[in-house]
């Protein structure tokens, strides 16, 4: 995978603050690139899609570093972290 396609949903949760759940999309020269999380109490679920022949970082509160190639990925993470308010 010799591109890498750079997606910081992090800081766009923090800016929006949304309540329970965001979903943003991006239609990208290699393909749609979308993100999606949903809290339920400390439970954040983060579902990322990422474009053809594209990589992806996934960076979520109190978990390592996820690098994906490209297809749909769901992650889920528990923790005070991910708690109700702006995510980290």
């Amino acid at each position: 995978m010799s591109d890498v396609f750079w997606y910081n949903s992090g800081s766009l949760l923090q800016a929006l603050n949304p309540a329970q759940t965001m979903v943003d999309r991006l239609d990208t020269p290699y393909g749609l690139a979308a993100v999606s999380w949903e809290r339920d109490g400390e439970t954040l679920t983060v579902t990322a899609t990422v474009p053809p022949g594209t990589a992806a970082e996934v960076d979520l509160p109190g978990s390592v570093l996820h690098e994906v190639g490209a297809g749909t990925h769901t992650f889920t993470v528990t923790g005070k972290s991910c708690g109700p308010g702006p995510a980290r």
